[in-house]
């Protein structure tokens, strides 16, 4: 069950629609629900088939957050959450680098939210950059799924100021 006050929606629905129309950043006091109730109906909100939603926590906060996400969003709408960890000593080959992007693709049609910390983003753009003098076809999927990531993803970061 997840209880929603009127602030909580408005502040979510500042989130997702930004007025600047760039990115965003909200402080707040803590008690006011930022990471059980207003994080998830953001990332709820967000995830409408148009634009893969990337809920990007701290290391240490991971687990407890697929948890509350699953809880809150899986369990009570069917919202699937997808945790990726990635890191960059993994050695992947063009199946494997396509596969990525099908995932990203398929969590954008189906609504799903993928769960990532920090350190897992950089490595991957790295990678592709690394393949660059190995394996061309490995690298060409890599770097294109990068910039469809930067154009098709909207990402809500929690504990913005320690990230």
């Amino acid at each position: 069950d997840i209880l929603i006050r009127p602030d909580q929606v408005q502040i979510s629905h500042e989130m997702s629609n930004s007025s600047s129309g760039s990115n965003s950043v909200i402080q707040l006091n803590m008690g006011l629900g930022k990471t059980s109730v207003i994080l998830p109906i953001t990332a709820a909100e967000l995830a409408d088939g148009q634009k893969l939603v990337r809920v990007v926590v701290l290391k240490p906060l991971a687990m407890q957050m697929f948890q509350l996400l699953v809880k809150k969003l899986e369990a009570v709408i069917n919202r699937r959450i997808v945790y990726f960890p990635f890191s960059r000593p993994l050695d992947i080959n063009a199946d494997q680098a396509r596969q990525i992007r099908r995932l990203y693709e398929e969590c954008v049609r189906t609504g799903a939210i993928l769960l990532l910390q920090p350190e897992h983003i950089l490595p991957f753009e790295l990678l592709g950059l690394e393949r660059l003098s190995l394996n061309l076809e490995v690298r060409k999927v890599m770097v294109e799924t990068q910039h469809w990531s930067q154009m098709n993803s909207r990402d809500i970061l929690d504990e913005s100021d320690m990230l």
